[in-house]
């Protein structure tokens, strides 16, 4: 059987390095829009960066090119962005 080589899509070009962050736990209480503008920042070839309102609905899947920022009603950062 022959291994076949790995597709890889267009959200994979980014590299997660050891200098980025993994979570922003100092975010938590910025708006959304404020949060997504400092992470863009420190990780400008990010590609998606989500703010996801409730209810939370997410996929399990793990991208290292992807920063979810769950806020609450209020639009207000509730927990630590993390990439993935």
């Amino acid at each position: 059987m022959e291994s076949e080589k790995c597709q890889c899509s267009q959200y994979q070009q980014y590299k997660y390095n050891e200098k980025s962050p993994k979570t922003w736990p100092e975010l938590v209480g910025l708006l959304g829009d404020e949060a997504a503008k400092v992470i863009q920042a420190e990780i400008p070839n990010l590609q998606i960066i989500q703010i996801i309102h409730p209810p939370w609905a997410l996929t399990q899947d793990l991208r290292d090119s992807r920063v979810r920022i769950l806020v609450d009603r209020f639009n207000r950062v509730s927990m630590p962005p993390s990439i993935g």
